[in-house]
């Protein structure tokens, strides 16, 4: 895999003190327009792949919505998981019709901006759409610790469930379950690997600092 390790870890952005009832509301305001929310996909899943800074890039889709959004080093065992991860629908090669969504999730992976229109299909558990809905919430340039987003799900002593709805979720970058840290600010797991989780905050830290309005005490 080419390298993009950066040598220093990205701090975490303080939030405030009710972290966890701001993201539960923003993420009530999201699920409309925004998700399609169901157990199991037994329909038909179109992927495209792609290659971006971060390695191999896989986009799926169903007719309701992006289903999928992977990253790895290798685009055959990607197209695998897809597979197992979705085993009772009919997974096929997508051609060009996805091309605008690789572009747009390319776009956000290289620069930190940007925004996916197309509605997101959350495929799992009540509880893990749940978490998924709320990680959503996260602004581009923080983090939240498990135990926010526990407290934010009204499940404050189920940071473990927590942290396996993160590893389950399939929307990589998307789903930013990358901006997920440990209560002391360091570092976890991270289904797609720890490096590109690292090289995703870094980027979206800078992201946000370039755009952070100047001061008037400094402006001359």
């Amino acid at each position: 895999m080419r390298s993009f390790t950066v040598a220093d870890m990205p701090s975490r952005t303080p939030m405030q003190p009710d972290l966890a009832g701001s993201l539960s509301e923003r993420a009530s305001t999201f699920q409309a327009t925004h998700f399609h929310e169901v157990e199991g996909l037994s329909g038909d899943i179109r992927f495209a792949t792609a290659r971006c800074s971060l390695g191999a890039l896989l986009v799926a889709r169903t007719e309701d919505g992006l289903c999928a959004v992977f990253l790895g080093d290798d685009t055959l065992a990607l197209i695998s998981t897809l597979g197992r991860r979705f085993p009772q629908a009919q997974v096929r090669a997508g051609g060009t019709d996805l091309a605008p969504e690789v572009a747009a999730i390319q776009h956000i992976v290289e620069e930190s901006a940007g925004a996916i229109r197309t509605p997101l299909v959350l495929c799992g558990t009540p509880f893990q759409r749940r978490v998924w809905r709320t990680l959503s919430a996260v602004p581009t340039g923080t983090t939240a610790t498990y135990g926010d987003i526990a407290r934010a799900v009204k499940r404050p002593s189920a940071v473990r469930a927590v942290a396996t709805a993160c590893g389950s979720n399939a929307l990589a970058v998307i789903i930013p379950c990358h901006r997920i840290v440990r209560k002391d600010g360091q570092l976890s797991g991270y289904r797609w690997g720890t490096a590109r989780k690292q090289a995703l905050l870094e980027r979206e830290r800078r992201h946000a600092f370039s755009i952070r309005p100047c001061s008037t005490d400094t402006m001359t």
